[in-house]
């Protein structure tokens, strides 16, 4: 096992060692990084919504799982936080790592289970909250 850095959750998760997490930073349009990853992976179809703001990509081949994160720059702190935190609460629930979020989550006094909602909605809620009560949660 080993540690994955997640900065904008400001949190450490233990994942196997075929797990790869690439935080990729900013990048000026969505769509060229996704076709690029799109090749070097062999992935198909992996849509990106006209007003997304960041994406999460996961690949999986035999050398293991990869996790990457990239985001558009806003000219709003805030939203590049809210953003980077929504794409990593992505990449922490398919490194199946959603359980710790959620502990640190309840345990700063919100009565939220973050399993009971749908991969979206689960996104936005860590990536929400952590926009609103930062080091608190």
């Amino acid at each position: 096992m080993k540690n994955v850095r997640l900065n904008a959750l400001n949190m450490d998760v233990s994942v196997a060692n075929n797990v790869f997490y690439f935080d990729e930073g900013y990048v000026q349009d969505l769509k060229p990084k996704l076709d690029f990853l799109k090749w070097k992976h062999g992935i198909g179809e992996y849509p990106v919504p006209n007003n997304a703001f960041g994406h999460m990509v996961c690949a999986d081949s035999g050398q293991g799982s990869f996790f990457y994160v990239f985001y558009l720059k806003s000219q709003d702190g805030w939203t590049d936080i809210r953003v980077r935190a929504h794409e990593e609460t992505h990449a922490l629930d398919k490194m199946a790592g959603l359980q710790q979020l959620n502990g640190r989550i309840r345990a700063s006094g919100f009565n939220v289970n973050l399993p009971d909602y749908d991969y979206e909605t689960r996104a936005c809620i860590g990536g929400g909250i952590l926009l609103l009560y930062g080091d608190r949660i």
